[in-house]
């Protein structure tokens, strides 16, 4: 956001919104924002707290990131947080993350953070179909280099940013993409 990596007035989808924290710095920064989860609670809680502070909440909807309700080249930006690590299979991964590229407009921001083996790769055992136990006792799909490439490559996409990767205490590390869907002007 600090780079200019998101421009007010964007039209912004905040995929998994949860809690709406996101969310709510964007709309009050002079974003077009939609919203979409799986989650009830989730939704009732961006409706109310967008109420309160006198916004329209419409733009925010329960759903699936299987089966977007958005048509194509919709979104100047998405922000994919600490979801797609709940893919099942590389399918269904594929499945979530082509959604997400056929709903962004050419040039457009998509930001990704979710679970990797990246610093973790000595510490996970086999993984049944991507899905490892990861060393936090949770099972988390996981993006590996490997998997990152062929994205890139398949979707055409560019690193608007370098991969960057926290690892949290050796318990599980999460790693952050800034894509571009073709060449974004910087």
């Amino acid at each position: 956001v600090l780079k200019g990596r998101f421009r007010p007035g964007s039209r912004l989808l905040d995929v998994g919104f949860g809690s709406g924290r996101n969310s709510y710095w964007f709309i009050n920064n002079g974003f077009d924002v939609f919203g979409i989860d799986q989650n009830q609670n989730a939704l009732n809680t961006v409706h109310e707290k967008l109420t309160q502070l006198g916004k329209a909440p419409n733009n925010f909807i329960i759903g699936q990131l299987e089966n977007l309700p958005y048509e194509e080249n919709s979104y100047d930006a998405i922000i994919c947080s600490a979801v797609l690590h709940f893919a099942r299979n590389p399918e269904h991964f594929h499945e979530l993350f082509a959604e997400l590229v056929r709903v962004l407009k050419p040039q457009g921001v998509l930001f990704i953070r979710m679970a990797s083996d990246i610093g973790l790769e000595n510490q996970l055992g086999s993984g049944d179909n991507g899905v490892f136990l990861i060393p936090d006792g949770s099972h988390r799909f996981l993006l590996t280099r490997e998997l990152l490439a062929k994205l890139i490559q398949r979707y055409k996409l560019n690193f608007i940013e370098q991969l960057k990767t926290v690892n949290v205490n050796d318990m599980r590390c999460m790693s952050t993409l800034l894509l571009s869907k073709g060449n974004h002007p910087v």
